[in-house]
C-alpha cells in the first residue's frame, strides 16, 4: 500500500462539491477526508494532522472565515495552509479578501486592472516581486502566472504568501 503524500481536510456543507474534490485529488496519491460543517472540521483536526485544508466560505453555522480564525489561532494550526472556496457568484470575495483579519499584511492586486494583467502576462516572475504577501484577485486572468506562483512556493515554502481569488470557472485553472 502506498503512503499519502499529504492529508486534506475539506471542509464544506455541499456534500456534492466536497466529493469532486475528493476525487479530484485522490489519484494524486493525497489522503483526503471530507466535513459537511465547521463543527465537524474542526473535530476531525483535532483528531488529525493535516497538511491542508480547503474549506468553503458560505455554510450554515459558522463561516469558514470563523472557522479559519479558529483553526489559526491555535498555535499548532498556524503554519497549516488554508485555500478558502466559495462556488457561488457574486458573494464578495474581493472585499472578504480585503478584510484586515484575513488580508494581514498582504499587498492587493486585482487583474481586472488591465495594465496590471498585461504586466502578469508578460512577465509573471516579475509581477510576482511586487512583494512578498499578495492577494492577487481574478488571477484566472494570467494562467501563467498560477505556473509562476508554483516555483516560487515550491523555493521558498513560505507559508501564506500569496491569497489568491478565481472568480470564474475557466479552461485556464481547471487543471490545478
Amino acid at each position: 500500500m502506498n503512503t499519502p503524500d499529504a492529508k486534506i481536510l475539506i471542509i464544506d456543507d455541499d456534500r456534492e462539491l466536497g466529493e469532486m474534490l475528493a476525487e479530484f485529488l485522490a489519484p494524486d496519491h493525497l489522503d483526503v477526508a471530507a466535513c459537511l460543517s465547521g463543527e465537524d472540521g474542526l473535530q476531525t483536526l483535532r483528531d488529525g494532522e493535516f497538511d491542508l485544508l480547503i474549506l468553503d466560505v458560505m455554510m450554515p453555522g459558522k463561516t469558514g472565515f470563523e472557522v479559519c480564525e479558529r483553526i489559526k489561532s491555535q498555535p499548532e494550526n498556524k503554519l497549516i495552509p488554508v485555500v478558502i472556496v466559495t462556488g457561488a457568484r457574486q458573494t464578495g470575495k474581493s472585499t472578504l479578501i480585503r478584510r484586515p483579519e484575513v488580508a494581514g499584511d498582504h499587498a492587493y492586486l486585482t487583474l481586472d486592472d488591465v495594465l496590471l494583467r498585461d504586466e502578469a502576462r508578460r512577465d509573471p516572475e516579475l509581477f510576482l516581486d511586487r512583494g512578498e504577501h499578495l492577494i492577487i484577485d481574478e488571477v484566472q486572468h494570467a494562467p501563467d502566472l498560477l505556473l509562476a506562483i508554483k516555483r516560487r512556493v515550491d523555493e521558498r515554502r513560505v507559508p501564506g504568501q500569496y491569497l489568491l481569488v478565481i472568480s470564474s470557472r475557466t479552461h485556464a485553472v481547471e487543471g490545478f
